[in-house]
């Protein structure tokens, strides 16, 4: 042991034996040592577990401290959820509002359904949107700040664009300062100047229905007729309700030799996700929904008289039908009736 003690120390070495090489770095204290050898983990499974428990304790309505109401649907939460994902109630909470003390607050400008979506998108990350959630879900998101939710909808509705759907998503985006998605609205529009010209069609429906125009102006062999393209020969468009976002009566007329909107006669009552077919020298809207309900109504236009009529309504509710004209019939084929 003594000659162990008077040996040459060694340089420093690792558990294995093998040598470190000697810093140049200015010695460090201790407690700076022990620092800079933490090692830090992070468990990304982490926060789905812990936001998955707290919707299990929404669910059985556990530690809730806030109820959340929109017309007569009535959704118990968590502050602290709500205010750590949507800056609208972090500040609605944070503030010095009633809002902020209150047990039961009630969301203006939202529909329950819609309500109830996004906070269950709040805890679960989890949102669908479709042709039918749409027009009201982008809304409501921007209401309370759920940028990713926004977001969602305007790729969903860019992903939809269609010369034939193009100007009810432009105003909608116009509306609701979707930017990227109004600029490539605004490049479909002209290419759905040019397919109108191109078929002499003078009636485009101005809400999200992505198939019923479609398929009744391009697919139909009834528009292959030659006689029947000579019915419609025009050059004008004529844009029927639609949504902005809540269902609209306003009715445009857009005139291609004047390049010129002018506003018509407006439907005798709010409609959108109509069916809308030119025959006989009118334009029959046909169907919808009227922002409650969907709707059996089947109103005229007359463009001498630039006046609507009503006339016999179908037997079955249906938007998003498809309207088409055979052998001087007017038929409307499918669509949905509010639960099928």
């Amino acid at each position: 042991m003594h000659s162990s003690a008077a040996a040459t120390p060694a340089g420093p070495r690792t558990m294995e034996g093998e040598s470190i090489k000697p810093s140049s770095q200015p010695p460090v204290q201790a407690g700076d040592d022990e620092k800079n050898q933490r090692t830090i983990t992070v468990n990304p499974a982490h926060m789905g577990k812990a936001f998955k428990v707290m919707n299990e304790l929404r669910s059985k309505q556990l530690l809730c401290d806030v109820m959340i109401v929109a017309e007569d649907v009535e959704i118990e939460a968590h502050r602290v959820v709500l205010a750590a994902c949507s800056p609208y109630f972090c500040a609605m909470f944070t503030g010095d509002m009633s809002e902020s003390k209150a047990k039961k607050i009630e969301i203006k400008d939202v529909d329950g359904r819609t309500l109830n979506k996004l906070i269950d998108y709040i805890y679960t990350a989890e949102i669908e949107v479709t042709e039918e959630n749409v027009q009201v879900l982008l809304p409501a998101a921007s209401l309370l700040q759920l940028m990713d939710v926004r977001q969602n909808c305007c790729d969903f509705l860019q992903s939809q664009l269609h010369p034939t759907n193009c100007l009810g998503i432009r105003a909608f985006a116009d509306v609701h300062t979707c930017t990227d998605l109004l600029q490539q609205a605004n490049a479909y529009a002209g290419k759905a100047e040019q397919l109108a010209q191109f078929l002499c069609v003078e009636t485009i429906p101005s809400d999200l229905s992505l198939s019923s125009f479609y398929h009744t102006y391009l697919q139909e062999d009834s528009f292959k007729n030659q006689s029947q393209i000579g019915l419609l020969g025009c050059m004008v468009m004529i844009v029927v309700g639609g949504q902005a976002p809540k269902a609209i009566r306003s009715v445009e007329c857009y005139d291609f030799e004047e390049d010129r909107w002018d506003q018509i006669a407006e439907l005798p009552s709010r409609r959108c996700r109509a069916g809308v077919v030119f025959m006989a020298g009118h334009v029959y809207a046909v169907g919808g929904f009227n922002g409650s309900l969907r709707v059996r109504t089947v109103d005229v236009y007359d463009g001498v008289k630039d006046q609507w009529t009503s006339i016999a309504s179908m037997q079955e509710r249906r938007s998003t039908l498809g309207a088409a004209v055979l052998n001087d019939l007017l038929y409307a084929v499918g669509g949905f009736d509010g639960s099928t």
